[in-house]
């Protein structure tokens, strides 16, 4: 179950609305941000982005899914999903993403297996391979 450790345990971190936090956060679990987080958010499980939520932070998780703002760099391990209400400035870092109409993200994407500025070779039409495989029609 989500949030939940084998042994029963909660291993949710909640960051409720209204809360203000600053510094350098670290968590094992799911952490969830409802309020204001300063500084940097770094978790072996996923994170949540509330609605409402603002993020100033470099973050790095597993799963990262954001409905509010965060003004830093998000590297995410698995996914990352912007919902419709989502604002991301920063760049974005991960191996699957997921951007509902309306999100925006101000900043460069990378997916995971290319560098930043790295451009995969386009293949050659098979139309045009084709028209090279073709024997050439002799003259009678």
């Amino acid at each position: 179950m989500l949030g939940q450790k084998e042994d029963g345990q909660s291993s949710e971190t909640i960051i409720g609305a209204g809360v203000e936090v600053e510094g350098d956060f670290v968590a094992q679990g799911q952490v969830v941000v409802e309020g204001t987080v300063k500084g940097s958010i770094k978790t072996t499980g996923d994170l949540e982005v509330g609605d409402e939520a603002v993020v100033e932070a470099e973050v790095e998780a597993n799963n990262v899914s954001v409905g509010g703002v965060i003004k830093g760099n998000v590297k995410a391990t698995g996914q990352l999903e912007l919902r419709q209400s989502a604002k991301v400035d920063g760049n974005v870092t991960t191996n699957v993403l997921v951007v509902a109409a309306g999100a925006k993200i101000n900043g460069q994407c990378q997916m995971s297996g290319t560098e930043a500025g790295e451009v995969e070779p386009t293949k050659k039409s098979s139309r045009k391979k084709k028209e090279e495989d073709e024997p050439e029609e002799e003259e009678l």
